[in-house]
């Protein structure tokens, strides 16, 4: 559906009453609708003349909006008229209905002027630094509003945003308190998101700074003591027996001679003798001492030590408020219908 405007527009009729108008073809020197690019449910302002066998105004007119309906115009909206800016009753006899430039008295006729020159801006979210909504807008609050009455924004944007009732009403978007975001529309930084969507607020995943003075752990050590149990033992031990010995030596001697001669010529000899000591003398004993476990026992002992706990001292710094945010204003959200 689109606003239609062009020049030299204009068709016969002889539709008669309230009803839509139907078209019979261009007057001389003029062209048809078609010639505008009309189709099924666009729509255009209109003048309506009452008139005589050769094309002369009768007096009876109408001005107004109105739409393609199965090849017809319907009148939808009268703007002024020859009956106190109500519809016309138009009696039998010929009449001219051709495509005209109305002043942008109403709002709807100046979004009409808009659309037709391409500078359509229903649907249009904006602010406003006032607290309530200029003409030709309604306050993003989110409330159920008329399909009817709001038909060229409920065309724009559907129940999008809510569908009110369900038959007669639609929802606006909501934009209080809320932070606009472009729609992602492919480009992967804010992917899966459908136009309108609500996004939960959310921080980028990042690191905080410890602060660490260290700490020390005080100790209590009591002391202690290991319990020993000593049984005795002893070694056992032997001696080898060396037996009875004695020692041989010889000496000279003059035989025949000296017997019982006492001095020195009792030692003369002619030869040798051999003579032998006492078998007691100097000898030793080999002892041995056999190896023996002490079997002495320590016992376990708990030392009795202690380490006290103790705060580390680590603080990790944190800040912020119930939300994230950047530094903003406050502004009144608004929808242009």
């Amino acid at each position: 559906m689109a606003h239609k405007t062009a020049d030299r527009i204009l068709e016969a009729s002889t539709t008669v009453g309230l009803g839509p108008f139907v078209l019979a073809g261009a007057v001389d020197a003029y062209r048809p609708f078609s010639a505008a690019g009309m189709a099924e449910g666009d729509t255009c302002h209109y003048m309506i003349n009452a008139v005589d066998s050769v094309g002369r105004p009768t007096g009876l007119f109408e001005l107004g909006r109105a739409t393609m309906t199965g090849g017809a115009l319907a009148r939808t909206l009268v703007i002024a008229s020859s009956n106190d800016g109500a519809r016309v009753d138009f009696p039998e006899g010929p009449k001219q209905i051709g495509l005209t430039i109305l002043s942008a008295s109403t709002e709807q006729l100046k979004a009409d002027w808009q659309e037709a020159l391409g500078l359509d801006q229903t649907g249009m979210v904006c602010y406003f630094a006032q607290s309530t909504p200029p003409a030709g807008y309604l306050k993003r609050n989110g409330a159920a509003v008329s399909r009817t009455t709001y038909a060229r924004l409920f065309a724009k944007i559907g129940t999008t945003y809510g569908a009110g009732d369900g038959s007669t009403t639609f929802n606006l978007p909501d934009g209080r308190g809320v932070f606009d975001r472009g729609l992602d529309d492919g480009r992967g930084l804010d992917p899966d998101r459908t136009l309108g969507s609500y996004q939960e607020s959310a921080n980028l995943a990042h690191v905080h700074s410890i602060i660490d003075p260290g700490h020390v752990h005080a100790t209590t050590d009591p002391g202690h003591a290991h319990g020993v149990a000593d049984p005795g033992h002893a070694h056992g031990a032997w001696t080898d027996q060396q037996g009875w010995h004695g020692h041989t030596y010889s000496r000279t001697h003059m035989s025949g001679v000296g017997a019982g001669i006492s001095g020195v010529l009792g030692n003369i000899t002619d030869g040798y003798e051999t003579l032998g000591t006492d078998g007691s003398g100097n000898h030793g004993h080999n002892v041995g001492v056999g190896a023996s476990g002490t079997g002495i026992g320590i016992y376990a002992s708990a030392t009795g030590i202690t380490i006290k706990n103790s705060a580390t001292g680590i603080t990790v710094n944190s800040n912020g408020s119930t939300e994230a945010r950047p530094r903003n204003t406050a502004y009144l959200a608004c929808i242009k219908y």
